[in-house]
């Protein structure tokens, strides 16, 4: 028997060097007290929370103050818009602008239908994604493809996707593209380069929806497997699975801290908090609900096969109202809000694009644009300025009824309310810094 060598063996001892008593310094009284001073220069005495609140609450209302001119109505007008943007119920009313009536711009370069869109952070670009298993980044401005990332149909080794995309996500810093589809496999992009970063698997069936938190790189994407899977790309690992659909789960949206909404064929729409570990249940609709999105903090809304857009309360479990009838009793196949704001689009198979001023327990139809075939997705640009919809033949999970004469493409739609809305944001939130509050 072969025997282990001992790697751990006690250091042999060895003799201490002497001290030479002649070499050290000697501190004197002086020396030590400058030493104590200047400990205390480095060495702060630690803020308490509590503390950091009241520090930050009073910088907040001498801005306020400083802006306003110390009108006191004014004061309290700043506060109180500072705090609902901070809860996220800030709700800036700027639907009112819209015309009755816009002119789209198409531009066409997918072979096959559009099947999601989403629209980067620096309102002049928009990726699309197509059953032609390819990627369009395109520019707004001019209406030319900037750059496409190619995949083939069962092409496994050329490294894009290889089935139908049916969605794509964009973060809020532009760092990180996310897509994914019936090949199951969600794909990380370089925001910048547009190359391939990472390729998370995990999901067994079509990956239909996906998201990024706000002000986050946390991806939540939804399957027909009737899973929600958490993903951290700062550290490119997989976070979580969340159960409880009982089937495909179709549209996700998400809050800021980890909170999410998915919607379903099980006729149910829940809301996800990851972070407690807890979900509540919300059931309305008569068919499929396809589409969700989230307005403010309290409301969001759906739509359904049924040809019904419901609106929510978050703290109910039933809808407030719905309302019929918006595209003719036609499949409700996409919804698009303008975050914190009162404005939301809808799309469907009826030709049309309809624009809404949502208020309390209301949505009142403000504008439509003409368009032809599915409306397969819905994105705004941050400020205001445009609104783009997805276009295809068929829907984007099936060619039941395709429309032949059709062509698969981007709308896009200048609606020219930047000006309006940045008016607003400058007139209560550039006036004060409230970012850490």
């Amino acid at each position: 028997m072969v025997k282990r060598p001992n790697s751990f063996k006690e250091p042999l001892p060895t003799k201490k060097p002497k001290h030479n008593l002649a070499d050290e310094e000697i501190l004197s009284d002086e020396a030590e007290d400058d030493n104590l001073e200047n400990q205390d220069e480095f060495f702060e005495p630690e803020e308490s929370p509590e503390e950091k609140r009241i520090r930050l609450s009073k910088e907040l209302i001498k801005q306020a103050e400083e802006a306003s001119g110390n009108n006191k109505e004014e004061v309290e007008n700043i506060l109180n818009q500072t705090a609902l943007d901070t809860k996220g119920r800030l709700t800036i009313e700027i639907a009112d602008n819209l015309n009755d009536h816009y002119e789209a711009s198409f531009a066409k370069g997918h072979l096959l239908g559009v099947t999601c869109i989403a629209l980067m952070p620096d309102n002049k670009k928009c990726i699309s994604g197509s059953k032609d298993c390819c990627l369009i980044i395109w520019n707004l401005e001019t209406m030319q493809k900037e750059h496409i990332i190619k995949g083939f149909r069962h092409d496994r080794k050329y490294g894009g996707h290889f089935d139908e995309i049916m969605c794509v996500a964009v973060s809020d810093d532009s760092k990180y593209i996310a897509s994914a589809g019936k090949d199951r496999i969600v794909r990380i992009w370089d925001g910048q380069t547009y190359t391939s970063v990472e390729n998370f698997k995990g999901h067994r069936d079509t990956v239909n929806a996906m998201k990024f938190c706000p002000n986050s790189h946390i991806l939540f994407t939804a399957a027909s497997d009737r899973c929600v899977k958490v993903w951290n790309l700062d550290d490119m690992v997989f976070m979580d699975t969340l159960y409880g659909h009982q089937s495909f789960i179709f549209d996700i949206d998400t809050y800021p801290g980890e909170k999410a909404i998915t919607c379903s064929y099980d006729l149910s729409v829940r809301l996800w908090k990851t972070l407690e570990e807890s979900q509540f249940v919300y059931n309305g609709h008569t068919q499929s609900i396809d589409c969700a999105k989230i307005i403010n903090a309290d409301h969001f809304v759906t739509g359904s096969q049924d040809g019904s857009i419901g609106l929510w309360k978050t703290g109910r479990k039933k809808p407030e109202k719905y309302f019929k009838d918006l595209h003719g009793g036609k499949w409700i196949t996409s919804l698009a809000v303008l975050k914190r704001s009162d404005l939301l689009a809808s799309g469907s198979s009826d030709g049309w694009i309809r624009l809404y001023k949502v208020s309390e327990g209301e949505i009142e139809l403000k504008a439509s644009v003409e368009a032809f075939g599915y409306i397969t997705s819905l994105d705004f640009s941050k400020d205001g300025k445009y609104l783009v919809a997805g276009v295809s033949p068929d829907h984007r999970f099936g060619r039941w009824t395709e429309t032949i004469k059709v062509k698969p493409g981007i709308l896009i739609i200048d609606l020219d309310l930047s000006e309006t809305r940045q008016a607003f944001i400058n007139q209560f939130q550039n006036k004060v810094n409230f970012d850490n509050i």
